[in-house]
């Protein structure tokens, strides 16, 4: 596992060997410990040695003070709001997106972590006496609308071949098949 050096991810690493040397002989630990997972941190103090994982953090952090300006939501809305915004990473295409219908779907993180793509999230239903619920709710759609427009914005440029110094390319012409970035 690769992380950065921080000293939340040095914490975790040491609970973790402490948990795994308190195990006993039995099936757990032959079957697991081992395996011998190691954990592997990049140098101090350059993140840049994160490359891809540091460029996500990057642009959501950028997406999320954005969009959240000056604002000071409630805890709930901002708990809301991560989850929402976890929810666009985690099905963000690993793979190339294929037009085609018949070509299977391409993978997201969500593929490796719950073994298939989630869905759209579903707007919640309010009985009466429920306005605060109902302003609250709201508030979270227009923040994350907000915040996948401005990840949007930072992310899809960076799916995007960059040939143009290496290959000799034609201007776009009637035919061709062009990707279109739409609000």
């Amino acid at each position: 596992m690769w992380s950065d050096n921080g000293t939340n991810f040095r914490g975790a690493d040491k609970e973790l060997q402490r948990a795994l040397s308190e195990l006993d002989t039995s099936k757990i630990q032959q079957t697991f410990a081992g395996k011998g997972m190691t954990w592997k941190f990049n140098p101090p103090s350059s993140p840049h040695m994160g490359g891809v994982w540091e460029r996500m953090i990057k642009s959501v952090k950028t997406a999320l003070s954005v969009t959240l300006k000056e604002q000071a939501p409630k805890e709930d809305v901002l708990i809301t709001l991560f989850m929402e915004a976890e929810f666009i990473i985690n099905n963000r295409p690993l793979t190339h997106v294929s037009v085609d219908p018949t070509d299977p779907e391409c993978l997201t993180p969500n593929h490796f972590l719950i073994g298939r793509k989630l869905g759209p999230n579903v707007a919640g239903k309010f009985g009466e006496g429920s306005f605060n619920l109902r302003s609250q709710w709201r508030l979270v759609q227009e923040l994350t609308e907000k915040l996948w427009t401005r990840w949007v914005k930072e992310y899809l440029p960076t799916l995007t071949r960059r040939t143009k110094w290496f290959q000799h390319s034609s201007p776009i012409k009637v035919g061709d098949i062009v990707v279109i970035v739409d609000k």
